[in-house]
C-alpha cells in the first residue's frame, strides 16, 4: 500500500496491523501539523508560517525609527533603553525582566545602565554615610577616643 506523505514522496506501508497503526499515526500527525498552522498566535501575512522577528523589524519598527531619525538604533539599544528607563521609573526588577524575557541577573547586569543623575545620587548617599561615621555623634564619644 502506498501512502502520500503530504509532500513529494510516497512511502510503502504493509497492509498488516502495523501498517494500519502507522497510517493512523501519520493521519494524526498531519492533522496536528495543519491545526498548528491555523493556531499561530502571531502568523505571518501568509497565515501559514510564524511571524519572523526580522520581518517585524524591517516592515514595522525600522520605518518608524527612520521617521524620528533613530535608524541607527538596534533591537539591543531599544532593550537597554527599556531596562534603564524601567529601573529609573521604579518598576519592579522581576516584572521588567519578565517583560524582556530574561532573568533578573541578566536584566540588571547586561541591559540596565544607570544615568549620570542616578550615579550622582548614589555618590551623595555614600558621602553622607562616610561623613556621618567620621563625625562624632556626641561629646562623650570624642573624649573616649
Amino acid at each position: 500500500m502506498l501512502v502520500e506523505t503530504g509532500g513529494r514522496r510516497s512511502i510503502s506501508i504493509d497492509s498488516g496491523p502495523r501498517g494500519a497503526r502507522l497510517q493512523t499515526c501519520l493521519r494524526h500527525a498531519e492533522k496536528r501539523q495543519r491545526s498548528r498552522r491555523r493556531d499561530l498566535v502571531f502568523p505571518s501575512e501568509k497565515l501559514t508560517t510564524p511571524l519572523s522577528l526580522d520581518d517585524v523589524w524591517r516592515r514595522h519598527i525600522f520605518p518608524k525609527l527612520e521617521k524620528i531619525e533613530l535608524e541607527w538604533a538596534t533591537f539591543q539599544v531599544l532593550r537597554k533603553t527599556n531596562a534603564s528607563l524601567s529601573k529609573k521609573a521604579g518598576v519592579d526588577p522581576k516584572v521588567a525582566s519578565d517583560q524582556r524575557g530574561h532573568g533578573v541577573g541578566v536584566s540588571m547586569e547586561v541591559y540596565t545602565n544607570s544615568d549620570l543623575e542616578q550615579k550622582r545620587a548614589a555618590l551623595k548617599k555614600l558621602e553622607a554615610a562616610v561623613f556621618q561615621k567620621l563625625q562624632p555623634s556626641s561629646p562623650a564619644a570624642v573624649n573616649a577616643a
